[in-house]
């Protein structure tokens, strides 16, 4: 389970305590308007039909569909393809039929998956970089020959004299005249560095959080399902352990987190189209423990105040885990129905009057300009019940999650992933060997005739073993060739063109997916074997590849080094020498 805290003690220690006495009333009708949000997100997510092809595409990659659903069950609880069905317990059936399934979904994802990881996430490097934002005036000031006869920062009169350069003719203490150009160099200098400074704090904010490693997460459900979901920034307490004066002493302090959350957890505003950031407001939800619910009550501040509150969670553990009970989540993880939790706990990300923001004692609500109405908020809720809300820290107002689409989708921010883009060739894979089994296990063995009438066993068992002894029946009606009461047939062989089938299908499996073998390692038969026919075909198969790659450079790695810039910006702890207009 993975869970946060949308601010930690240490960011909220100037917020005031919480009154004793709260409005219950409209606390109430707050938790009931933004439940109002949630279902209305939920219903609009399983309206849109886009869940039925997450799971089509789930199970193909788990390699398994109708045939062979019941290998799958054992003693867990299954859900049937239907998003509002009831569970049921799968039964193991028995059947002569085959119910093979060749998993080249599974082959397609991992490798789309792991090139784009390979192209956009380098090992060791970083896949962005700062520069300062050109100033045309700056520009051309650096021509500029005129002396300058004032100092820059004082502005006290007189020659400003700078040391000299190589070509340069200096005085007899190694100097020269400094120039207005001159000054606009050095400004521009010391942009260049403050701006590689801003660059190797965010990359260190990244390797922190882990970064690649949470990427490669997001571009694996992208190519799975169609869509990846990274969750940055949001407040992170980073814990380190130093020794001074002879003592280990605990220090922490707060960085911009990043993790890569299931898009099965993830609900935007139904009406955002293909970009989340369009809408209102987005839900991610999570499991929350019972025992993790109950110590969210002792959570303080810095000044003794508390985060949650906690009469709502008093009320949430005495309603119990299913007073929510929306069909949300990935419907392969199941819940226990024998034992209580875990809870559903939902992160909302919106705007809230700020009138809703000082009933609940929001964090960062008292900072606030005075002629602010409505805030960007970010509410925590358990069931219907809000326990806790913060003003959102990035000041711009934008939620903290990025979606990639591996292909776009007209009209949807879900996209489409390599999983549905090979599901008709996958179905025919499958048809296919399962046909071709079928046929090699009657045509493995003839099929006989045997006249009852004029024979029987010695033994009197029909089974066909070697060396048997048979009688000829008395009562027959006689023949003159006993060989006439065995008759063996072989039905036809139908291997080669069920093969040529299957062949096909992997055929379109390429064509379907823009990952053609050649990729995975493979060369077709006849070609060329030298290195610039090698460079060619890895170069014209990779162009599609690369394209994806850009794209998630566009809706991820972007944005996301711009949110972390703002961060920066708003960050106390940064130097200020870091801190200017980057682009």
């Amino acid at each position: 389970m993975a869970f946060d805290k949308d601010l930690p003690d240490e960011f909220v220690q100037e917020a005031k305590p919480r009154p004793e006495e709260i409005d219950m009333a409209l606390l109430e009708a707050l938790g009931i308007s933004i439940s109002a949000m949630r279902k209305e997100a939920v219903d609009a997510r399983r309206a849109s039909g886009i869940e039925e092809v997450w799971m089509a595409a789930e199970e193909a990659y788990l390699g398994m569909d109708d045939l062979n659903r019941h290998e799958f069950a054992g003693a867990q609880w299954f859900k049937p393809n239907s998003m509002n069905g009831n569970l049921t317990k799968m039964v193991a059936k028995k059947s002569n039929r085959s119910t093979a399934f060749v998993p080249i979904t599974r082959r397609y994802v991992d490798m789309g998956a792991a090139k784009i990881s390979e192209i956009t996430l380098p090992i060791d490097d970083k896949a962005f970089s700062l520069s300062p934002e050109p100033v045309p005036e700056l520009i051309e000031q650096a021509e500029d020959k005129t002396p300058l006869m004032a100092h820059p920062v004082t502005g006290e009169p007189g020659a400003v004299m700078r040391p000299a350069v190589e070509g340069e003719a200096p005085g007899p203490d190694g100097k020269v005249q400094a120039t207005q150009g001159d000054l606009a160099k050095a400004t521009m200098d010391m942009a260049k560095e403050s701006a590689t400074k801003a660059e190797t704090r965010i990359y260190d904010w990244m390797v922190e959080a882990r970064y690649p490693m949470e990427m490669r997460r997001v571009v694996h459900d992208s190519a799975r399902i169609g869509v990846g979901v990274l969750k940055c920034p949001f407040a992170q307490v980073k814990v380190n352990w130093v020794r001074e004066a002879g003592r280990v002493k605990k220090k922490t302090k707060i960085v911009p987190g990043m993790r890569s959350i299931s898009p099965w957890n993830f609900y935007p505003h139904g009406a955002c189209g293909e970009n989340i950031h369009d809408g209102d407001y987005t839900f991610e939800c999570d499991d929350i423990t019972p025992a993790k619910l109950k110590r969210l009550k002792l959570e303080r501040t810095s000044t003794g105040a508390p985060i949650y509150i906690a009469s709502q969670i008093d009320r949430v553990i005495e309603e119990g885990p299913e007073k929510c009970n929306l069909d949300s989540g990935n419907p392969n993880r199941k819940r226990d129905q024998q034992k209580p939790g875990p809870y559903k706990i939902w992160y909302f990300t919106g705007t809230i009057s700020r009138r809703d923001m000082v009933l609940m004692s929001a964090v960062g609500v008292d900072d606030l300009p005075d002629d602010v109405v409505d805030v960007n908020a970010i509410v925590t809720m358990v069931n219907d019940a809000v326990i806790r809300a913060t003003v959102n820290p990035l000041e711009s107002g934008g939620f903290p999650y990025r979606t990639h689409p591996w292909s776009m989708r007209d009209g949807s921010w879900a996209g489409v992933g390599v999983g549905e883009q090979i599901s008709m060739p996958q179905r025919s894979v499958n048809a296919a060997t399962r046909a071709l089994f079928n046929n090699a296990g009657i045509t493995a063995g003839g099929q006989i005739v045997v006249d009852r009438s004029q024979i029987e066993p010695a033994d009197g068992s029909w089974e066909i073993v070697p060396n048997k002894v048979w009688w000829t029946r008395a009562d027959g009606t006689g023949t003159d060739d006993i060989r006439k009461a065995f008759m063996s047939f072989d039905f036809p062989n139908m291997g080669q063109q069920l093969q040529a089938v299957i062949e096909y299908g992997f055929r379109l499996a390429e064509e379907a997916s823009n990952i053609p073998l050649v990729v995975q390692g493979k060369q077709e038969d006849g070609t060329p074997q030298t290195f610039g026919q090698a460079e060619m075909d890895n170069s014209n198969a990779h162009t599609l590849l690369r394209s994806i790659a850009y794209s998630l450079d566009d809706y991820i790695t972007e944005p996301v080094v711009h949110d972390l810039y703002q961060w920066l910006l708003l960050d106390d702890d940064v130097p200020e020498e870091e801190k200017g207009n980057w682009s």
